[in-house]
């Protein structure tokens, strides 16, 4: 998979948004990697495991 940035489009960002949006965040899956995809992101990503 692809390092993503906001702006990015497509198949990647639509997956990465689908495995936020399975995980109970709440993000628009349209295939653009935007500010809410990557505030879901760094949600993700500062979580403790």
């Amino acid at each position: 998979m692809a390092v993503l940035k906001t702006g990015a489009r497509g198949n990647d960002v639509l997956t990465v948004q689908h495995l936020l949006a399975a995980h109970g965040h709440t993000v628009k899956t349209d295939k653009v990697f935007g500010r809410n995809t990557r505030g879901r992101g760094r949600e993700v990503r500062s979580a403790p495991a």
